[in-house]
């Protein structure tokens, strides 16, 4: 309870703030948000005649758009067994539109998308055999999938109120050229859940647990439509992907003559008359796709050409046989990779994916579900930054980085191959087993170190997260009940090939023994192994060691800042003597058959698993000797002044006798911080004689 009005927080979630949560395997789980923009542009033409026989005097023009937003959601069990229990499903998203050109937001709305529902016995993801094929059944679940029109096809009428309107036959004769700069911003603000009905099987009862909750106050998009049409920073494309300079500039906003207002016609509008006229040449191909007109191009134009000149005696008013349509669809997709990484925005947001900008031509979009058609369109598909060991399976796998050890944990090619602890932890290392929040990974004990770019580009948004970082908490965490039981550890500091023996020998390393035929198959057997004991004074145990003091000599006062610092050591690790690595072995982003498929995480890092909690830092330590005399004046060694005489050197001794000796030891260790040290003598000792 907290304050007079006593408000209960356990009641409150807050849009965008996480829930803690821990990876635990076996659950269903939030998995997609999409979100789709299709924004229709067309543009026709009308001119104005005094008299049949004369010539147009005036143009006008009407820009009509039309715009529709689809948003949906997904959960999915991306495991191969059923959750057998029955669980509720709810989510809430309120999502609001503003349009907005150069003056500011011309419209905007809101809207509260809303659902609940109970699934029993989720069917689970797998391969079912048929035959020579093989079908994947996805079992996605998606709460709600919306369309909504936030403007229906509507002509712009500048400095109208209010600025659009649905009559898209009349012109409005003001002979200007108005180029509106339209633009889009879409929030959304959502919050879903996933409720076990817990062991009575009912739900809304005490029992009840949520097994996963996602609560996102960010997921939206904006864009420029000008932009997006080209204004010749984009290529449209012709049919056949041929690229038509003139499609180019149907739609440029610059003024002719480099002219100023509306009264200046652009250059799309100039370009539409030209295609009008059969001056600038597009394909009949190009004509029937991005027009709004269905006539054939040849007689549209043969008319046309009629209705501009003065022999016309058909109207004083006529239109533009080519009128320009396309539609720009904004896919914007926030996808987990790792279906156990999905509680923030940054989670889910992959620039590869997330905000793609399609340009169709008017033909192709008419009729058609264009939201479902769309080549970027995801929901009920899996998700195509999903990246397990081996890569996407819906995009064939193997694609660059799918075997990259540096981000991702070996043979973990779905949620079923995780083996998490349950137990409290044996030692240190065991924290290589704990899922580190970043894709299909666990806390980082490996050598290899990954690409700083890719890692932020291509993997996870923050450096902050790269896997080296994990080398760190090695000094943070000690499995010992007390400091009694931590004496004795060997310091990371130690340079000798005994002491490193005593701590390295015995350790059990696992060594895979797939044969190499196997090892090449697609769907082999199971990795295999065998258990081995590392062996004193042998070659794999000196190569350790030997690398271990090479590394220790390149870092700034040839000492170890970390105890984690050895875990550089590819010999410890990637590159260690009981690994069968292949023949040659293989790199990171290119490995060898027996990297891609016969070694585990488990395998590359048995040493440090459990060496870690046999190890400490070893604070700097110097010695200080002493030694001190205790003196008399010898007999006869002061020297006296004769009677009047000179005084100035009178009772000087000149020589002493020792009557007493000492010697000290005394240890001394640093303490404290790099910028406020501190001195502590460890120990002080008076030495013998002798």
């Amino acid at each position: 309870a907290v304050g007079s009005n006593n408000v209960n927080l356990a009641n409150a979630n807050i849009y965008g703030v996480p829930w803690v949560v821990g990876a635990k395997k076996g659950f269903p789980n939030f998995n997609e948000y999409s979100l789709q923009t299709a924004f229709t542009s067309v543009r026709k033409l009308e001119f104005l005649k005094a008299a049949r026989a004369s010539r147009p005097y005036q143009t006008n023009q009407m820009y009509v758009i039309g715009i529709s937003n689809y948003f949906g959601t997904e959960f999915w069990n991306s495991y191969t067994q059923a959750y057998p229990r029955l669980v509720k499903v709810v989510a809430t998203n309120l999502v609001t539109v503003s349009l907005t050109n150069e003056t500011g937001v011309l419209m905007s709305t809101n809207r509260i998308e809303g659902y609940a529902g109970l699934i029993n016995n989720w069917e689970p993801w797998k391969l079912e055999d048929m035959g020579a094929r093989k079908r994947r059944l996805t079992n996605f679940f998606r709460p709600f999938a919306v369309n909504l029109q936030f403007v229906p096809p509507s002509k712009y009428r500048k400095g109208f109120r209010p600025p659009f309107s649905t009559n898209i036959t009349a012109f409005d004769r003001t002979g200007t050229f108005p180029t509106p700069d339209f633009g889009m911003v879409i929030t959304n603000r959502l919050m879903s859940a996933i409720i076990d009905a817990g062991d009575d099987g009912a739900i809304n009862t005490a029992d009840d647990r949520i097994v996963d909750l996602v609560s996102f106050a960010d997921f939206g998009t904006s864009f420029n439509a000008n932009q997006e049409l080209g204004n010749g920073d984009k290529s449209f494309k012709g049919i056949g992907g041929i690229g038509s300079d003139v499609l180019d500039r149907l739609w440029r906003t610059n003024r002719l003559n480099n002219g100023q207002g509306d009264a200046v016609p652009t250059v799309g509008v100039a370009t539409q008359i030209g295609i009008c006229l059969g001056s600038e040449s597009i394909s009949q191909a190009d004509w029937r796709s991005y027009n709004t007109q269905t006539r054939d191009k040849a007689s549209s134009i043969a008319i046309f050409q009629q209705l501009m000149t003065t022999t016309n005696q058909f109207a004083t008013n006529f239109y533009s046989p080519f009128n320009p349509g396309v539609v720009l669809l904004q896919t914007k997709t926030w996808q987990a990779n790792d279906p156990l990484v999905h509680y923030t925005v940054g989670d889910m947001t992959d620039s590869k994916t997330t905000n793609v900008v399609q340009r169709i031509p008017n033909a192709q979009a008419a009729g058609t579900n264009i939201f479902q058609s769309a080549s970027f369109f995801n929901l009920g598909k899996l998700n195509r930054r999903y990246s397990p060991w081996a890569g996407n399976p819906d995009l064939g796998g193997d694609e660059s980085g799918a075997f990259n050890v540096a981000i991702k944990d070996p043979l973990i090619k779905g949620s079923d191959d995780w083996d998490f602890p349950t137990n409290k932890f044996a030692n240190v290392g065991w924290m290589g087993k704990v899922h580190r929040g970043t894709p299909w990974q666990t806390v980082y004990l490996k050598s290899e170190v990954a690409n700083v770019q890719s890692w932020t580009n291509n993997w996870v948004s923050t450096l902050e997260t790269h896997p080296t970082n994990d080398w760190r908490l090695a000094d943070f965490f000690t499995v010992a009940p007390n400091d009694n039981a931590a004496r004795g550890l060997l310091s990371v500091n130690q340079d000798g090939i005994a002491a490193w023996s005593a701590v390295l020998s015995g350790t059990l390393v696992l060594s895979n023994t797939t044969s190499a035929a196997d090892a090449g198959k697609k769907y082999g057997p199971r990795p295999q192994f065998v258990v081995q004991a590392q062996e004193p004074n042998s070659p794999a145990l000196n190569a350790i060691v030997t690398e271990l003091n090479a590394l220790r000599r390149s870092r700034t006062n040839q000492v170890f800042g970390s105890i984690g610092d050895i875990l550089a050591a590819t010999n410890l690790t990637t590159y260690a003597r009981h690994l069968n690595l292949g023949d040659p072995p293989g790199t990171v982003m290119k490995p060898s058959a027996q990297q891609r498929t016969t070694i585990t995480d488990e395998a590359y890092e048995s040493i440090p698993r459990q060496i870690l909690s046999l190890l400490k830092l070893g604070e700097p330590r110097f010695v200080i000797y002493s030694f001190g005399q205790s003196l008399k004046p010898a007999d006869r060694s002061l020297v006296s002044s004769p009677p009047g005489g000179d005084n100035t050197f009178f009772n000087l001794c000149t020589n002493y006798q020792i009557t007493g000796e000492v010697v000290t030891r005394t240890v001394m260790k640093v303490a404290g911080t790099v910028q406020y040290p501190t001195n502590i003598v460890e120990s002080y000792t008076i030495l013998p004689a002798d």
